[in-house]
């Protein structure tokens, strides 16, 4: 059965990183700024290591109340601008806070330094070599065959609680095999 890894599919994002890393395109001290436009000038000491961390200081975007633009455009860039709109809850490097933010905007360095999306990345150079044939990363509004489906109790009705939204931090499909893989 295919399953939502959930959080889990931070430790794919920073294994990716620690490949670019490996391979001399990226600092872990390198700002997040030198890889992102449109970065506000607090963020300006916040590294690639800050965010592998949770160490940034930048709120997390899936539990706090951000509220991200509808419309046309780049999800990713209007995750970026609303979040740049919001203080930093500690200088970075000061505290350790979890944040999905800080996973969504590795996932948007990714693309950045490989001209690809962070999706095709993970299976081009994680899930294929290892023959994870059964994981892939959920997009907003598709489907997987053999997808498991969660259920919430919502006005008196139990509903199906599909998931929904792309981001880096937890957006990953997977199975017991494949993720033995992994292992």
């Amino acid at each position: 059965t295919v399953f939502r890894i959930g959080s889990i599919s931070k430790q794919f994002v920073a294994t990716a990183i620690m490949m670019l890393v490996e391979e001399g395109k990226i600092g872990l001290d390198d700002p997040v700024s030198k890889y992102l436009d449109g970065t506000p000038k607090r963020w300006q000491k916040i590294t690639i290591r800050h965010l592998l961390t949770h160490t940034s200081g930048i709120p997390d975007v899936n539990n706090e109340d951000i509220r991200v633009k509808d419309g046309p455009g780049d999800y990713d860039h209007r995750v970026l601008d609303a979040l740049a709109k919001r203080r930093l809850h500690f200088a970075p490097g000061d505290e350790w806070r979890y944040s999905n933010s800080n996973y969504h905007l590795l996932g948007m360095i990714i693309q950045k330094i490989t001209g690809k999306p962070y999706d095709d990345f993970l299976r081009e150079r994680i899930f294929k070599p290892l023959g994870m044939t059964q994981t892939t990363v959920f997009h907003e509004g598709g489907t997987y065959p053999g997808l498991a489906m969660g259920y919430r109790w919502h006005d008196g009705l139990h509903r199906t609680d599909a998931p929904s939204g792309i981001t880096a931090g937890g957006s990953i499909l997977s199975t017991i095999s494949d993720m033995a893989k992994w292992d």
